[in-house]
């Protein structure tokens, strides 16, 4: 009679064991084991996604500290007229390069410099940022200019989107 109780044990320690490793496998395969692709330590996607979310937050920042800016000037600006004092102007900052001289209908491309430039709603950093055109990628490049204003470009892409681009940031090419 002993025996009887002794085989069920057993019999329930390997059914345990059995179940215990079919589950585990199951889980393993499911889940985001070292080294597979949906490990965030390994997979060049989500590298990409993250860095593109932290570039993104930074150039609506600097868009919204280059607004922030130009209203601080004017109420300075409106101050020191109210004063009668002569408005001091601002340090000029010099830009890395001059614009390219382009006129409606020519074909510009991302300088080799830079591997995108921030398409914008209007000629300025000022604007709302309405996406990137990527240097080589067939949809961003060659750009068709539309427009031109202070050193900025209204430009058509491959891929029929529009918008400004920053005219030091771009060239034409033979």
């Amino acid at each position: 009679m002993r025996t009887r109780p002794l085989v069920l044990y057993v019999t329930l320690v390997a059914f345990g064991v059995a179940a215990g490793f079919f589950a585990a496998s199951r889980v393993m395969a499911g889940g985001n084991g070292p080294g597979s692709a949906a490990d965030p330590l390994v997979s060049q996607s989500y590298v990409d996604e993250q860095v593109a979310t932290y570039v993104a937050s930074l150039q609506q920042r600097v868009s919204d500290l280059t607004a922030q800016e130009a209203q601080l000037e004017q109420a300075l600006a409106k101050v020191q007229k109210q004063q009668g004092i002569t408005p001091i102007q601002p340090a000029q900052t010099s830009t890395p390069s001059q614009p390219v001289q382009a006129t409606v209908s020519d074909q510009l491309y991302i300088k080799t410099d830079n591997s995108y430039v921030n398409l914008r709603q209007g000629p300025g950093t000022s604007y709302p940022l309405l996406g990137t055109a990527t240097r080589g990628n067939p949809d961003s490049e060659p750009m068709t200019v539309l427009a031109e204003s202070g050193g900025w470009y209204q430009v058509r892409l491959p891929d029929a989107r529009t918008g400004w681009v920053a005219g030091w940031l771009v060239e034409e090419r033979s």
